[in-house]
């Protein structure tokens, strides 16, 4: 399985929320990674 999950918001209380949520869903934690707002996740 090929993928990549990005994590954009500002909030770091929710990103590391939504992180969890993903990793017990059964995502590689290689394979997950966050950014802070739009310019980042564009940069990403």
């Amino acid at each position: 399985m090929n993928y990549r999950i990005l994590i954009v918001d500002d909030s770091p209380l929710l990103r590391a929320t939504a992180r969890r949520a993903v990793l017990q869903a059964g995502a590689a934690p290689e394979r997950v990674r966050e950014a802070q707002n739009g310019k980042e996740a564009l940069a990403a």
